[in-house]
Parts: structure tokens; C-alpha cells; sequence
């Protein structure tokens, strides 16, 4: 039997051929591995066609999951432009009801803390970004503009009857809602009241046609003209 010695670092257990040496995985520690050398390492792998050894099944201690999480919060912020590749590579990926049940009971309770030059949404209405004309939903100053006078009770419930009491966009009737279906212009214009221009929506689709005017517009005039005549 060939001799086999204990390696020279005092917290290893392992043993070597050699006595005054480290065993292969204490000289491998500290290591850096350069991009060239992962790319040949991973070539020679597709040749063989070794596969790499699976993570499945392995069970971390709390330090080690500690130590895993402060260390790729130190790495994806000091290499910002690999973060959002990363996130962009993970779009259109499934996430099963289990793990987006996981994600949302670790973030209840927690706070987020955003740096003073953020550019998310919040971030930016909250220093006022967002208001008077830099808000992308401005149209100079239309909203507060008054409706018409014959815009009233009468022509909004004779528009839901001829609607048959049903959102035009997304076909969910108005008992299911608990208030009254809204009444939209097609053209946005407030004073054109004709029933050739107006159209039942609930209070959801009503919003969400209030960005991206063009498209809707030309959506809800191609649906008008589909329809039948006496309707409209």
C-alpha cells in the first residue's frame, strides 16, 4: 500500500501521496479562474460530454445562505450591465403558483429601499417627475375640460341599453361590477355626444383607453363600424 499523508492545512482532513502538500481541493481555493480559461474548460466539457454536477438536492447551512446572498448582492451591484442581461434572459420564463406563493411571503413585511437617483415610477412621481406636462398622459390640460350639457343621466343609460349593460372591451357585464358601467367618447372629445361616438366600458377598460389615444381610437371605430347599423 503506498503511504498517504495528511494535508498541510490544519483544518483539512484530507490526505495526499506527498508529505509538505496540499490536497486538490485546498489548492485549488483562492483561485482565479480567468473568462478564457471557463471557455476552454466548457469546450472540453461538450466534447466529452460530461455534464456538470447538479446543485439539486443540496442542503445549505443558515451562515452559508447568508454568506451565498450578501455575496451576490455585493456582485450584481458591482456589475450592474450582467444584472439586467440576466433579467432580461429570465423574462417568459413559467414560474409555478408554489415558488410565486415563496417570493411573496419573502418580500411581505419588507421594505424597499431605493437609492436618490432611482428611475423607477414611483421613484420619479414622487420627486414630481410626473407632473404637469412631463407626465406622458398630458394632453394640455383637456382632462379638466367640462362635459357637455347633453351629456347626462339620460344618454349614458340609453348608450347601456343599447350596449345590452355589457363593457365593450372586455365583456364582463355590469352585474358582476358593483356600480354602473362608464360612458366613453371614442374620439375623446367631450362634446361630441352622439351615440355614434359613445360606448359602454367599465371603470378598468376606461382607464387603460386613456393611454395609447391613437390606437384606441381607430380600435373602437373599426368595432363600431363591424357592428350593425341600427345599433349604432
Amino acid at each position: 500500500m503506498r503511504k498517504k499523508f495528511k494535508c498541510i492545512n490544519g483544518n483539512c482532513n484530507n490526505k495526499v501521496h506527498k508529505k509538505g502538500f496540499k490536497c486538490v481541493s485546498c489548492s485549488r481555493k483562492g483561485r482565479i479562474i480567468t473568462k478564457e480559461w471557463r471557455l476552454k474548460i466548457s469546450k472540453a466539457m461538450k466534447k466529452l460530454k460530461i455534464k456538470p454536477p447538479s446543485q439539486k438536492g443540496k442542503h445549505y447551512s443558515e451562515i452559508h445562505k447568508k454568506r451565498i446572498k450578501v455575496g451576490l448582492i455585493k456582485y450584481w451591484a458591482e456589475h450592474p450591465e450582467q444584472a439586467k442581461e440576466r433579467m432580461a434572459h429570465l423574462k417568459g420564463i413559467p414560474i409555478s403558483e408554489e415558488v410565486r406563493k415563496k417570493i411573496s411571503l419573502s418580500k411581505t413585511g419588507k421594505v424597499q429601499h431605493h437609492q436618490s437617483n432611482c428611475q423607477c415610477a414611483a421613484c420619479k412621481s414622487k420627486r414630481g417627475e410626473y407632473d404637469g406636462k412631463n407626465n406622458p398622459n398630458f394632453k394640455h390640460g383637456q382632462g379638466y375640460a367640462p362635459y357637455s350639457s347633453f351629456f347626462n343621466k339620460q344618454l349614458k343609460e340609453r348608450v347601456r341599453v343599447r350596449d345590452n349593460f355589457v363593457c365593450q372591451l372586455c365583456g364582463v357585464p355590469e352585474l358582476e361590477f358593483y356600480e354602473r358601467l362608464s360612458i366613453h367618447h371614442i374620439d375623446y372629445d367631450k362634446n361630441n355626444c352622439g351615440l355614434n361616438n359613445l360606448i359602454t366600458l367599465c371603470r378598468n377598460c376606461n382607464c387603460k383607453v386613456n393611454g395609447n389615444r391613437k390606437y384606441w381610437k381607430v380600435y373602437f371605430e373599426k368595432k363600431r363600424r363591424g357592428l350593425n347599423a341600427s345599433l349604432y
